[in-house]
């Protein structure tokens, strides 16, 4: 909870996953508040329509 308020601090938004893993346990996620572009659905942004994650992968080649 202290990371996300730091985040909202910092960033003026938080994001975080909350989802129910393979053993049926509630689990919670925070992501990189720098990575999400959220899509609302009204001027107001009180309803958010979707959200996309911007994130790199770096990708290793064998040999290269």
């Amino acid at each position: 909870l202290k990371r996300i308020a730091t985040d909202v601090y910092n960033n003026g938004l938080a994001w975080l996953y909350v989802y129910i893993d393979n053993t049926g346990q509630l689990q919670f996620k925070k992501l990189n508040a720098i990575e999400m572009i959220p899509v609302w659905k009204d001027n107001e942004h009180e309803k958010l329509d979707y959200a996309i994650r911007v994130y790199k992968v770096e990708k290793y080649n064998k040999g290269k």
